[in-house]
């Protein structure tokens, strides 16, 4: 098996066993929401301005607690990985970063062999967290966006490359956020 692709499989393996939220039930109003009756066709669509489909695959999974989606290419290098958590109760936006702590992060990575946050930055309600990763000797550099989308949903993005392809994960970082696409 490549070793890109490796990488995709465990990045998503390792997000799926990390269902640490309650379900939601009902569909949430909130400015993300579309009139569609499926999430994951809203979550899809956060991707169609940033991967081109002719050299990123899609992928996806509704479930009661969040919709998952990932976009795998092995023509550029990159893995991109989108989690729609659902909160039934809701939640206070001031309390996600805490929610966002190293334990969330230990599980997200618990496949690579090391992973270091490098940055941690915000833009409004929106907090960007840069890191490096490492995995079978190769080194890795992911931006990694929590927003918040009163009243009950975080959207949760991250983008991977190889480090030694940084200008590339920087182009594609700033398609998916033009105006907050890396810390200073």
């Amino acid at each position: 098996m490549q070793p890109k692709r490796l990488l995709g499989i465990l990045i998503l393996l390792g997000v799926i066993a990390t269902g640490m939220v309650s379900a939601q039930d009902a569909q949430p109003t909130t400015p993300f929401t579309p009139a569609i009756s499926r999430e994951i066709v809203s979550v899809l669509a956060l991707g169609d301005a940033v991967f081109e489909p002719n050299a990123w695959l899609a992928g996806g999974q509704e479930y009661r607690d969040r919709t998952v989606v990932s976009w795998i290419s092995d023509e550029v290098g990159g893995i991109a990985l989108a989690e729609y958590l659902h909160f039934d109760e809701g939640f206070n936006p001031a309390d996600v970063n805490a929610f966002f702590n190293t334990d969330w992060f230990a599980a997200a990575f618990t496949d690579y062999d090391t992973w270091t946050q490098t940055a941690a930055c915000t833009d409004g309600s929106a907090t960007l967290y840069e890191f490096t990763l490492t995995l079978m000797g190769v080194n890795y550099g992911v931006r990694y966006w929590i927003e918040p989308l009163p009243p009950t949903r975080i959207l949760a993005m991250q983008i991977l490359f190889p480090q030694d392809q940084a200008e590339l994960a920087a182009t594609y970082a700033a398609r998916y956020k033009p105006a907050f696409a890396g810390c200073p």
